[in-house]
Protein backbone atom coordinates (compact mmCIF):
# COMPACT_ATOMS: atom_id res chain seq x y z
CA UNK A 1 0.00 0.00 0.00
CA UNK A 2 1.24 3.09 -0.72
CA UNK A 3 1.72 6.23 1.09
CA UNK A 4 -1.14 8.13 -0.06
CA UNK A 5 -3.39 5.27 0.52
CA UNK A 6 -2.01 4.71 4.30
CA UNK A 7 -2.91 8.15 5.05
CA UNK A 8 -6.42 8.26 2.99
CA UNK A 9 -7.63 5.57 4.83
CA UNK A 10 -6.72 6.16 7.84
CA UNK A 11 -8.09 9.72 7.69
CA UNK A 12 -11.53 8.92 6.32
CA UNK A 13 -14.26 11.24 8.37
CA UNK A 14 -17.89 11.94 8.67
CA UNK A 15 -19.19 14.78 7.04
CA UNK A 16 -21.32 17.46 8.91
CA UNK A 17 -24.82 17.75 8.39
CA UNK A 18 -25.89 18.95 4.71
CA UNK A 19 -27.54 21.99 5.79
CA UNK A 20 -24.25 23.06 8.50
CA UNK A 21 -22.32 21.82 4.77
CA UNK A 22 -24.48 24.39 3.05
CA UNK A 23 -23.32 27.54 5.11
CA UNK A 24 -19.67 26.36 4.86
CA UNK A 25 -18.33 27.75 1.89
CA UNK A 26 -19.32 31.24 3.53
CA UNK A 27 -17.72 30.90 6.61
CA UNK A 28 -13.84 30.66 7.40
CA UNK A 29 -12.34 28.11 9.32
CA UNK A 30 -11.18 28.87 12.64
CA UNK A 31 -8.21 27.51 14.14
CA UNK A 32 -7.95 25.72 17.11
CA UNK A 33 -5.23 24.78 20.01
CA UNK A 34 -6.31 21.70 22.38
CA UNK A 35 -4.05 20.80 25.42
CA UNK A 36 -4.38 17.77 27.29
CA UNK A 37 -2.69 18.31 30.21
CA UNK A 38 -4.30 15.44 32.68
CA UNK A 39 -7.09 13.75 34.34
CA UNK A 40 -7.51 13.23 38.37
CA UNK A 41 -10.00 11.41 40.07
CA UNK A 42 -11.99 8.22 41.37
CA UNK A 43 -12.88 7.86 37.82
CA UNK A 44 -9.69 6.28 37.12
CA UNK A 45 -10.43 3.96 40.00
CA UNK A 46 -13.24 1.86 39.04
CA UNK A 47 -14.33 -2.05 40.17
CA UNK A 48 -14.29 -3.14 36.68
CA UNK A 49 -10.88 -2.99 36.20
CA UNK A 50 -9.95 -4.12 39.66
CA UNK A 51 -9.32 -7.92 37.98
CA UNK A 52 -7.44 -6.81 35.06
CA UNK A 53 -3.86 -6.32 33.88
CA UNK A 54 -2.19 -3.79 32.21
CA UNK A 55 -4.17 -0.93 32.47
CA UNK A 56 -3.56 2.33 30.49
CA UNK A 57 -5.86 4.96 29.57
CA UNK A 58 -6.59 7.45 26.57
CA UNK A 59 -8.38 10.33 25.29
CA UNK A 60 -10.53 10.80 23.03
CA UNK A 61 -11.43 13.96 20.90
CA UNK A 62 -14.41 14.21 18.73
CA UNK A 63 -16.69 16.96 17.39
CA UNK A 64 -20.67 16.80 18.65
CA UNK A 65 -23.56 18.73 16.89
CA UNK A 66 -26.29 18.71 19.85
CA UNK A 67 -28.77 20.12 16.90
CA UNK A 68 -28.79 17.44 14.89
CA UNK A 69 -27.60 15.09 17.34
CA UNK A 70 -24.32 13.90 15.58
CA UNK A 71 -20.57 13.06 15.89
CA UNK A 72 -18.81 14.49 13.39
CA UNK A 73 -15.67 14.77 11.74
CA UNK A 74 -13.23 12.24 13.00
CA UNK A 75 -11.85 11.04 16.41
CA UNK A 76 -8.33 12.01 17.78
CA UNK A 77 -7.15 8.94 20.08
CA UNK A 78 -4.27 9.94 22.07
CA UNK A 79 -1.59 7.37 22.99
CA UNK A 80 -2.34 5.01 26.45
CA UNK A 81 -1.04 6.54 29.41
CA UNK A 82 -0.55 4.75 32.61
CA UNK A 83 -1.99 5.39 36.32
CA UNK A 84 -0.24 7.44 39.10
CA UNK A 85 -1.31 6.61 42.47
CA UNK A 86 0.35 9.01 44.89
CA UNK A 87 -0.67 7.96 48.30
CA UNK A 88 -3.34 10.86 50.01
CA UNK A 89 -3.90 12.24 46.70
CA UNK A 90 -6.07 11.45 43.71
CA UNK A 91 -5.12 8.80 41.30
CA UNK A 92 -3.76 10.18 37.95
CA UNK A 93 -2.96 10.14 34.26
CA UNK A 94 -1.06 12.66 32.84
CA UNK A 95 -1.19 13.26 28.66
CA UNK A 96 0.30 16.12 27.83
CA UNK A 97 -0.91 16.29 24.52
CA UNK A 98 -1.59 19.07 22.28
CA UNK A 99 -4.33 18.58 19.50
CA UNK A 100 -4.94 21.26 16.62
CA UNK A 101 -8.28 21.14 14.39
CA UNK A 102 -9.78 23.65 12.13
CA UNK A 103 -13.60 23.85 11.73
CA UNK A 104 -15.87 26.22 10.03
CA UNK A 105 -18.79 24.85 11.96
CA UNK A 106 -19.42 27.86 13.80
CA UNK A 107 -22.23 27.34 15.48
CA UNK A 108 -23.12 27.62 19.43
CA UNK A 109 -24.55 24.20 19.78
CA UNK A 110 -21.32 22.30 18.19
CA UNK A 111 -19.15 20.76 21.20
CA UNK A 112 -15.48 19.41 22.10
CA UNK A 113 -15.93 16.18 23.65
CA UNK A 114 -13.24 14.53 25.47
CA UNK A 115 -13.85 10.79 26.89
CA UNK A 116 -11.92 8.81 28.97
CA UNK A 117 -10.87 5.28 28.04
CA UNK A 118 -8.95 2.56 30.01
CA UNK A 119 -7.54 0.32 27.98
CA UNK A 120 -6.85 -3.39 29.58
CA UNK A 121 -6.54 -7.27 29.00
CA UNK A 122 -8.92 -9.39 31.44
CA UNK A 123 -8.77 -12.85 32.72
CA UNK A 124 -8.70 -14.42 29.35
CA UNK A 125 -6.61 -12.03 27.94
CA UNK A 126 -8.62 -10.81 25.63
CA UNK A 127 -7.83 -6.44 25.17
CA UNK A 128 -11.01 -4.44 26.53
CA UNK A 129 -12.01 -0.87 26.54
CA UNK A 130 -13.94 0.96 29.56
CA UNK A 131 -15.37 4.03 29.61
CA UNK A 132 -14.37 5.91 32.22
CA UNK A 133 -16.26 8.73 31.80
CA UNK A 134 -16.56 12.27 29.60
CA UNK A 135 -16.62 16.10 29.22
CA UNK A 136 -17.15 18.64 26.75
CA UNK A 137 -16.73 22.43 25.81
CA UNK A 138 -18.79 24.54 23.11
CA UNK A 139 -16.18 25.91 20.94
CA UNK A 140 -19.17 29.24 20.11
CA UNK A 141 -20.53 31.32 21.89
CA UNK A 142 -24.42 32.84 20.59
CA UNK A 143 -23.09 35.07 18.65
CA UNK A 144 -20.58 32.54 16.63
CA UNK A 145 -17.69 33.60 18.33
CA UNK A 146 -14.84 31.53 19.08
CA UNK A 147 -14.57 30.46 22.93
CA UNK A 148 -11.19 30.34 24.88
CA UNK A 149 -11.23 27.82 28.06
CA UNK A 150 -8.20 27.57 30.39
CA UNK A 151 -8.99 25.55 33.31
CA UNK A 152 -8.40 26.18 36.71
CA UNK A 153 -9.21 25.21 40.08
CA UNK A 154 -11.34 21.98 39.79
CA UNK A 155 -10.85 22.10 35.79
CA UNK A 156 -13.56 21.13 33.33
CA UNK A 157 -16.02 18.34 35.20
CA UNK A 158 -16.53 14.45 33.97
CA UNK A 159 -19.75 13.07 33.17
CA UNK A 160 -20.95 9.59 33.73
CA UNK A 161 -21.11 7.47 30.80
CA UNK A 162 -20.12 7.49 27.50
CA UNK A 163 -20.61 10.55 25.08
CA UNK A 164 -22.85 8.30 23.32
CA UNK A 165 -25.83 9.51 26.23
CA UNK A 166 -24.96 12.74 24.35
CA UNK A 167 -27.49 11.50 21.21
CA UNK A 168 -30.14 10.67 23.86
CA UNK A 169 -33.73 12.78 23.13
CA UNK A 170 -34.34 13.79 26.75
CA UNK A 171 -30.33 15.75 26.85
CA UNK A 172 -31.97 18.90 25.58
CA UNK A 173 -30.28 22.48 26.05
CA UNK A 174 -28.89 24.13 28.10
CA UNK A 175 -26.70 20.90 28.26
CA UNK A 176 -24.75 22.28 30.83
CA UNK A 177 -27.87 22.09 33.30
CA UNK A 178 -29.08 19.31 32.12
CA UNK A 179 -30.33 17.06 34.62
CA UNK A 180 -29.87 13.75 33.18
CA UNK A 181 -26.19 14.76 32.75
CA UNK A 182 -24.46 13.51 36.68
CA UNK A 183 -20.66 14.80 37.17
CA UNK A 184 -18.73 12.46 38.42
CA UNK A 185 -17.52 13.71 42.29
CA UNK A 186 -13.71 14.35 42.65
CA UNK A 187 -12.91 13.80 39.30
CA UNK A 188 -11.76 16.67 36.65
CA UNK A 189 -9.72 16.97 33.56
CA UNK A 190 -7.03 19.80 33.20
CA UNK A 191 -7.10 21.40 29.69
CA UNK A 192 -6.94 24.93 27.37
CA UNK A 193 -8.57 25.54 24.53
CA UNK A 194 -7.52 28.60 22.68
CA UNK A 195 -7.15 30.25 18.57
CA UNK A 196 -3.90 28.95 16.86
CA UNK A 197 -3.56 31.04 13.84
CA UNK A 198 -0.36 29.61 13.07
CA UNK A 199 -2.56 26.99 11.65
CA UNK A 200 -4.71 28.90 9.18
CA UNK A 201 -1.12 29.10 6.69
CA UNK A 202 -1.47 24.96 6.04
CA UNK A 203 -5.61 25.30 6.52
CA UNK A 204 -5.33 23.78 2.40
CA UNK A 205 -3.71 20.51 3.89
CA UNK A 206 -5.79 19.98 6.69
CA UNK A 207 -8.73 18.67 6.49
CA UNK A 208 -11.80 20.20 8.32
CA UNK A 209 -13.11 19.23 11.79
CA UNK A 210 -10.19 16.63 11.34
CA UNK A 211 -7.96 16.64 14.85
CA UNK A 212 -4.44 16.03 14.56
CA UNK A 213 -1.58 15.27 17.63
CA UNK A 214 1.65 17.98 17.53
CA UNK A 215 3.60 15.27 16.78
CA UNK A 216 1.38 13.80 13.33
CA UNK A 217 3.19 14.51 10.06
CA UNK A 218 0.96 16.54 7.89
CA UNK A 219 1.91 15.93 3.83
CA UNK A 220 3.30 19.30 2.59
CA UNK A 221 4.25 20.97 6.54
CA UNK A 222 8.29 19.98 7.31
CA UNK A 223 9.10 18.48 10.29
CA UNK A 224 10.46 20.83 13.32
CA UNK A 225 13.46 20.16 15.12
CA UNK A 226 11.53 20.31 18.44
CA UNK A 227 9.06 17.96 17.25
CA UNK A 228 5.49 19.97 17.53
CA UNK A 229 5.25 20.52 13.41
CA UNK A 230 2.11 22.55 13.91
CA UNK A 231 3.06 24.97 16.55
CA UNK A 232 4.63 26.86 13.96
CA UNK A 233 4.20 25.31 10.90
CA UNK A 234 6.31 25.48 7.77
CA UNK A 235 5.05 24.72 4.41
CA UNK A 236 6.65 22.48 1.43
CA UNK A 237 7.34 24.87 -1.61
CA UNK A 238 4.91 23.59 -4.37
CA UNK A 239 5.70 23.27 -7.84
CA UNK A 240 3.63 23.77 -11.53
CA UNK A 241 2.27 21.02 -13.67
CA UNK A 242 0.68 20.97 -16.90
CA UNK A 243 -1.49 18.26 -17.94
CA UNK A 244 -2.82 18.47 -21.50
CA UNK A 245 -4.50 15.97 -24.24
CA UNK A 246 -6.29 13.84 -21.96
CA UNK A 247 -8.02 10.99 -22.86
CA UNK A 248 -10.17 8.71 -20.87
CA UNK A 249 -10.90 5.23 -22.56
CA UNK A 250 -13.98 3.42 -21.04
CA UNK A 251 -14.38 -0.68 -21.35
CA UNK A 252 -15.79 -2.79 -23.61
CA UNK A 253 -16.25 1.08 -25.90
CA UNK A 254 -17.60 4.20 -24.70
CA UNK A 255 -20.78 3.70 -26.67
CA UNK A 256 -21.73 0.68 -25.07
CA UNK A 257 -20.43 1.92 -21.70
CA UNK A 258 -22.98 5.17 -21.88
CA UNK A 259 -25.88 2.67 -23.44
CA UNK A 260 -25.31 0.87 -20.25
CA UNK A 261 -25.27 3.33 -18.25
CA UNK A 262 -28.08 4.24 -19.13
CA UNK A 263 -30.00 1.49 -19.10
CA UNK A 264 -28.32 0.87 -15.32
CA UNK A 265 -29.54 4.13 -14.03
CA UNK A 266 -32.91 3.84 -15.57
CA UNK A 267 -33.60 0.52 -14.18
CA UNK A 268 -32.51 1.40 -10.47
CA UNK A 269 -35.12 4.60 -11.11
CA UNK A 270 -38.52 2.44 -11.33
CA UNK A 271 -41.23 4.20 -9.57
CA UNK A 272 -39.15 6.84 -8.97
CA UNK A 273 -39.59 10.36 -9.99
CA UNK A 274 -37.99 9.15 -13.44
CA UNK A 275 -40.79 6.72 -13.81
CA UNK A 276 -42.70 7.32 -17.00
CA UNK A 277 -39.54 9.50 -18.43
CA UNK A 278 -36.06 8.71 -20.22
CA UNK A 279 -32.42 9.92 -19.61
CA UNK A 280 -29.72 11.67 -21.80
CA UNK A 281 -26.57 12.66 -21.54
CA UNK A 282 -26.64 16.50 -21.10
CA UNK A 283 -22.69 16.55 -19.88
CA UNK A 284 -19.57 14.37 -19.69
CA UNK A 285 -16.99 16.07 -17.05
CA UNK A 286 -13.68 15.56 -15.31
CA UNK A 287 -12.65 16.62 -12.10
CA UNK A 288 -9.43 17.27 -11.63
CA UNK A 289 -7.26 17.87 -8.12
CA UNK A 290 -4.41 17.68 -6.06
CA UNK A 291 -5.01 15.55 -3.19
CA UNK A 292 -2.48 14.34 -0.29
CA UNK A 293 -3.79 11.72 1.50
CA UNK A 294 -6.02 14.17 4.12
CA UNK A 295 -7.51 16.17 1.62
CA UNK A 296 -7.76 18.06 -1.66
CA UNK A 297 -5.04 20.97 -1.61
CA UNK A 298 -7.49 22.85 -3.51
CA UNK A 299 -11.20 23.01 -4.62
CA UNK A 300 -10.77 20.28 -8.28
CA UNK A 301 -11.26 21.91 -11.13
CA UNK A 302 -13.82 20.73 -13.15
CA UNK A 303 -13.92 20.72 -17.24
CA UNK A 304 -15.23 19.34 -20.11
CA UNK A 305 -14.44 16.23 -21.79
CA UNK A 306 -16.08 15.05 -25.46
CA UNK A 307 -16.52 12.20 -27.55
CA UNK A 308 -14.07 11.92 -30.29
CA UNK A 309 -13.33 9.09 -32.94
CA UNK A 310 -10.18 7.40 -32.07
CA UNK A 311 -7.39 6.57 -35.05
CA UNK A 312 -7.13 2.78 -35.86
CA UNK A 313 -4.37 2.21 -33.32
CA UNK A 314 -5.45 4.01 -30.80
CA UNK A 315 -8.75 2.35 -30.84
CA UNK A 316 -7.12 -1.20 -31.20
CA UNK A 317 -4.79 -0.53 -27.94
CA UNK A 318 -8.11 0.80 -26.03
CA UNK A 319 -10.51 -1.91 -27.18
CA UNK A 320 -8.42 -4.59 -25.56
CA UNK A 321 -7.62 -2.98 -22.11
CA UNK A 322 -10.12 -1.96 -18.95
CA UNK A 323 -10.92 1.54 -18.87
CA UNK A 324 -8.17 3.93 -18.37
CA UNK A 325 -6.82 7.66 -18.76
CA UNK A 326 -4.33 8.74 -20.92
CA UNK A 327 -1.96 11.45 -20.61
CA UNK A 328 0.19 11.61 -23.80
CA UNK A 329 1.91 14.20 -26.21
CA UNK A 330 1.84 14.42 -29.51
CA UNK A 331 -0.84 15.42 -32.40
CA UNK A 332 -4.23 15.33 -31.99
CA UNK A 333 -6.39 12.53 -32.81
CA UNK A 334 -8.08 11.64 -36.16
CA UNK A 335 -10.01 9.07 -37.06
CA UNK A 336 -13.50 7.41 -38.14
CA UNK A 337 -16.18 7.75 -35.82
CA UNK A 338 -16.66 3.60 -35.31
CA UNK A 339 -14.33 3.98 -32.19
CA UNK A 340 -14.59 6.84 -29.29
CA UNK A 341 -12.76 7.90 -26.63
CA UNK A 342 -13.70 11.15 -24.35
CA UNK A 343 -10.85 13.95 -25.06
CA UNK A 344 -9.44 17.20 -22.70
CA UNK A 345 -9.44 19.87 -25.10
CA UNK A 346 -8.06 22.20 -22.52
CA UNK A 347 -5.03 22.38 -20.70
CA UNK A 348 -4.87 21.80 -16.95
CA UNK A 349 -2.70 24.05 -14.89
CA UNK A 350 -1.58 22.55 -11.07
CA UNK A 351 0.39 24.92 -9.04
CA UNK A 352 -0.05 23.45 -5.72
CA UNK A 353 2.04 19.80 -6.56
CA UNK A 354 4.63 19.17 -3.57
CA UNK A 355 7.31 16.43 -4.08
CA UNK A 356 6.28 14.10 -1.41
CA UNK A 357 4.71 11.03 -1.96
CA UNK A 358 1.37 11.54 -0.65
CA UNK A 359 0.53 13.99 -3.23
CA UNK A 360 -1.32 12.76 -5.89
CA UNK A 361 -3.27 14.30 -8.94
CA UNK A 362 -6.99 12.52 -8.65
CA UNK A 363 -9.64 12.58 -11.58
CA UNK A 364 -13.57 11.84 -11.54
CA UNK A 365 -15.52 11.26 -14.30
CA UNK A 366 -18.81 12.64 -14.00
CA UNK A 367 -22.02 12.47 -16.14
CA UNK A 368 -24.43 15.08 -16.08
CA UNK A 369 -28.00 13.71 -17.38
CA UNK A 370 -31.05 15.64 -18.26
CA UNK A 371 -34.79 14.20 -17.89
CA UNK A 372 -36.85 13.88 -21.21
CA UNK A 373 -40.49 13.67 -20.57
CA UNK A 374 -43.56 14.38 -22.10
CA UNK A 375 -45.86 12.19 -24.55
CA UNK A 376 -43.06 12.60 -27.78
CA UNK A 377 -40.01 11.94 -25.00
CA UNK A 378 -38.52 15.04 -25.91
CA UNK A 379 -36.29 16.97 -23.93
CA UNK A 380 -37.76 19.85 -21.79
CA UNK A 381 -36.89 23.47 -22.82
CA UNK A 382 -33.67 24.88 -21.37
CA UNK A 383 -35.30 26.43 -18.53
CA UNK A 384 -36.54 23.05 -16.98
CA UNK A 385 -33.87 21.27 -18.54
CA UNK A 386 -31.61 22.64 -16.06
CA UNK A 387 -33.61 21.64 -13.31
CA UNK A 388 -34.28 18.38 -14.08
CA UNK A 389 -30.56 17.69 -14.88
CA UNK A 390 -28.63 15.86 -11.97
CA UNK A 391 -25.17 14.44 -11.76
CA UNK A 392 -23.68 10.91 -11.15
CA UNK A 393 -20.04 9.98 -10.37
CA UNK A 394 -18.80 6.63 -12.49
CA UNK A 395 -14.85 6.52 -12.53
CA UNK A 396 -11.80 7.97 -10.84
CA UNK A 397 -8.21 7.60 -10.79
CA UNK A 398 -5.17 8.62 -9.15
CA UNK A 399 -1.55 10.00 -10.59
CA UNK A 400 1.14 10.28 -8.43
CA UNK A 401 3.53 11.78 -10.85
CA UNK A 402 7.69 11.28 -10.23
CA UNK A 403 9.69 14.43 -10.87
CA UNK A 404 12.10 14.16 -14.00
CA UNK A 405 10.25 11.15 -15.07
CA UNK A 406 9.50 10.25 -19.10
CA UNK A 407 5.93 11.98 -19.56
CA UNK A 408 5.49 10.32 -23.09
CA UNK A 409 2.40 8.60 -21.82
CA UNK A 410 0.89 7.91 -19.47
CA UNK A 411 -2.11 5.32 -18.19
CA UNK A 412 -4.07 5.09 -15.71
CA UNK A 413 -6.22 2.84 -14.54
CA UNK A 414 -10.04 4.04 -13.87
CA UNK A 415 -11.85 2.71 -11.05
CA UNK A 416 -15.46 2.27 -9.98
CA UNK A 417 -17.57 0.37 -7.79
CA UNK A 418 -18.38 0.89 -4.11
CA UNK A 419 -14.96 1.62 -3.22
CA UNK A 420 -13.97 5.09 -1.24
CA UNK A 421 -12.42 7.82 -2.96
CA UNK A 422 -11.60 11.39 -2.01
CA UNK A 423 -14.88 12.91 -3.50
CA UNK A 424 -17.26 10.72 -0.99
Amino acid sequence: MGEWHKIFRQSLAVPPRNIRRANLPLQPSVPFQCVLKSVHGNALKQKVLENMVEVAFQLRLSLFDLAYRQFFGRTWRSPSRPLKSVPGQLPSVVFNETVYFLTPVGHPGVLMVLEIVATAKGQDAAPREVGCGFGFLRLFNGKSEPLIWNSTGKGLPVHQGTPRALLHPLLLEPIEKNKHLMVMENTHLQCTLQLHPPLEAIGHLLPENSPVSSGQRVPGVWAAPEGDFLQKPRLMKSQTWYLEKLTVHLYPSLERFEEELLSFLMNEQVNSILDGTSLAIQERRLHIGVHNGLCFVQPPQVVVVVPVALPEADRARGSCSASSLRRKQGSPFKGSAEGQALILRSRIHLAEMVPHPAFAVVFLLEYVFSVTSGPDGKTPSMTSLTAAAYMHSVRWALWQPVPDANSEDVVLPLRGGPQLNPHH
